[in-house]
């Protein structure tokens, strides 16, 4: 059955840019590579970072050049999210060793660090964009090939309802605090007891994952869906809307990012791809509150009363203006710092390249302690064991910059080699979604794996992101063989 509905609205050509508009689109990248090197030169930083701002500026403008016909012009193409956010990762931590000579925790940096810094960032961009643009360019045809079946969508989401309600009552007594927002204990009160306790227990994730990630998933397919779907009863979407506003508010006060995040991307791409295309304001808009949100949680997430929350700011506002949110200050964006740690650290002798056995390593750690007990540890916390002695034993981290892995497996020349397989692997990813992008729960899937492979990789590796990408997708495959098994089970009924 294929019929027209408010959420088949968008047609796959809206997702093409005239030449006109892409050559605007590349004036207004070299428009904002020319002020940030203004910026760059008036407050006489050095000239390292202003030529490594132009160098992303003019790799940005020949991939958005080669692209320009193709599907990567859909804004939640994984190719906007990674390189804007390459980019302003390898930016604000580049601003902070140019100004301070040293490490976010102290250490001093040797002058053979910094051009290695930038090489291997500007080597990274350049493997994405040749990655990304490699598949984008021989898979352009795929907006044109969605298959639209409204009515099996319908039943579809009909079936999920169900679904989701079973599972939700299944697992209440671990939802019920994921929205219980008058009791939550702050970030500073859990993070480390968390990551501790998930060290010493080997099943932890896989509780995780059937207690949270699967009814807290369904819940908000479910509710998301009921709130845009012109069909749903008023009371339905205001109960859905409450569910889902609880589970954000509850999310934001216990000092959890990546919950945030989660869910906005939920909302943001159900509209986006279901109901109707974001202007260029609101995009802007969008991606302006996100970097406001993501700065302002690390301010405030030493408590979770509000009321201590507002203190913490204004107080924040009253020492340093505005300056926590500056990109050379971002909390959020010196992850990036790390790098630079790991470049001293092998120029040292701390450690050496690896040559690729990091790969094999993170793809050990995939199978369960409960068979593979002196499995090796990831690179990510390899990095932490290290270079920061002692940290990991009691739940430390410093996040892991996307461009370490190939830097630590091959030098400057290896966050090409690994950046081009991952731009081609989540453009992939990407293309794909676009065939089946008239299903609901296809969409969710994206979004739950876009604040994986996207949102977070930057500061969580290659390998970890596709491992967590592979996580948050559980509840869709439990999804997928529910469907199967109704479609099996359903004849036998009749």
């Amino acid at each position: 059955m294929t019929s027209s509905t408010h959420n088949d609205r968008r047609n796959p050509q809206q997702f093409e840019l005239s030449n006109q508009t892409v050559l605007v689109l590349l004036l207004l990248i070299l428009v904002a590579g020319v002020t940030l090197l203004a910026t760059m030169i008036f407050r006489d930083l050095h000239w390292r970072v202003t030529v490594f701002i132009a160098a992303t500026a003019a790799t940005a403008a020949l991939f958005c050049w080669v692209t320009r016909n193709t599907t990567c012009w859909d804004i939640f193409h994984p190719s906007w999210g990674l390189l804007l956010l390459l980019a302003l990762y390898s930016i604000a931590s580049g601003l902070y060793i140019e100004r301070n000579g040293r490490t976010y925790y102290g250490e001093p940096l040797i002058e053979g660090v910094y051009w290695r810094y930038y090489i291997a960032c500007w080597m990274a961009q350049l493997g994405v964009c040749f990655g990304l643009a490699l598949k984008v360019v021989s898979s352009s045809e795929s907006f044109k090939n969605s298959i639209r079946t409204v009515g099996t969508n319908n039943l579809i989401n009909r079936q999920l309802l169900v679904f989701a309600i079973i599972v939700c009552v299944a697992c209440l007594p671990w939802l019920l605090p994921k929205l219980n927002f008058l009791s939550v204990k702050s970030y500073r009160e859990t993070a480390l007891s968390v990551r501790v306790e998930r060290l010493g227990n080997d099943t932890a994730g896989i509780m995780e994952v059937a207690t949270q990630y699967i009814p807290v998933t369904l819940m908000l397919i479910v509710c998301i869906g009921a709130m845009f779907r012109q069909s749903t009863p008023i009371a339905w979407r205001i109960i859905s809307a409450a569910l889902v506003g609880a589970y954000f508010v509850t999310g934001f006060l216990g000092g959890e990012r990546y919950t945030v995040l989660y869910c906005g991307l939920f909302l943001t791409m159900y509209w986006y791809y279901r109901v109707r295309p974001l202007n260029p304001l609101t995009v802007f808009a969008v991606g302006f509150s996100a970097y406001v949100i993501m700065n302002l949680i690390p301010i405030i997430r030493y408590t979770a009363n509000p009321i201590e929350m507002w203190q913490l700011l204004t107080d924040s506002l009253a020492k340093d203006g505005l300056s926590e949110f500056e990109l050379g200050k971002s909390n959020e964006l010196l992850t990036a710092v790390n790098l630079a740690r790991q470049i001293q650290g092998i120029l040292l002798g701390e450690s050496e390249l690896n040559w690729g056995a990091s790969v094999v390593s993170d793809v050990l750690v995939w199978i369960p302690r409960a068979f593979y007990e002196n499995r090796p540890l990831p690179t990510s916390e390899k990095f932490v064991e290290v270079f920061y002695p002692g940290v990991r034993e009691i739940g430390g981290g410093y996040g892991f910059f996307i461009v370490q892995e190939g830097h630590w497996a091959f030098g400057v020349l290896g966050p090409a080699i690994f950046m081009a397989f991952f731009g081609y692997f989540v453009a992939m990813v990407h293309a794909a979604v676009m065939r089946w992008r008239d299903f609901d729960v296809v969409v969710f899937w994206y979004a739950a794996v876009y604040a994986d492979l996207v949102m977070a990789s930057v500061r969580s590796g290659i390998i970890g992101s596709i491992k967590a990408a592979m996580l948050h997708s559980v509840p869709f495959f439990a999804i997928a063989l529910m469907l199967f098994a109704v479609r099996v089970l359903r004849p036998i009924a009749k």
